[in-house]
């Protein structure tokens, strides 16, 4: 009887586990930033794997507060971000942006153009 009130403790914590750390992924996703996502992606997954092997009940409580405390951060931050959009970036399947050379200033298009030809003659040499 005690051993299944333990088992059912420890799938309870091990089910709390799981959904934090999925709220976490979800959470984190939300970021309108790419950089961003990519580091709340980052930094959940390192930090559960590195504790991934934790079986002191105290210690699990201890990150699992932790965990809330960030996942309400996130919360917060997810929100600001979404006030600031910003273009979707070219990893992410954002538009490429190319400027007709119609619209370049005739004498920035020479200067670039014959800088590109001075490094080709030095690589060549």
């Amino acid at each position: 009887m005690a051993s299944s009130a333990l088992a059912t403790a420890a799938d309870t914590s091990a089910f709390s586990v799981r959904s934090l750390y999925r709220s976490l992924l979800r959470e984190g996703n939300k970021f309108a930033n790419y950089n961003f996502r990519m580091y709340a992606r980052r930094r959940t997954r390192d930090a559960f794997h590195e504790h991934q092997h934790e079986r002191d009940p105290r210690r699990i409580q201890e990150f699992m507060q932790k965990g809330l405390k960030e996942l309400q951060m996130l919360k917060r931050q997810t929100v600001v971000s979404q006030f600031y959009q910003l273009d979707r970036l070219v990893v992410e399947g954002g538009k490429t942006v190319c400027t007709p050379f119609s619209l370049i200033p005739r004498g920035l298009f020479l200067t670039c153009a014959s800088r590109a030809k001075k490094l080709a003659t030095m690589v060549e040499s």
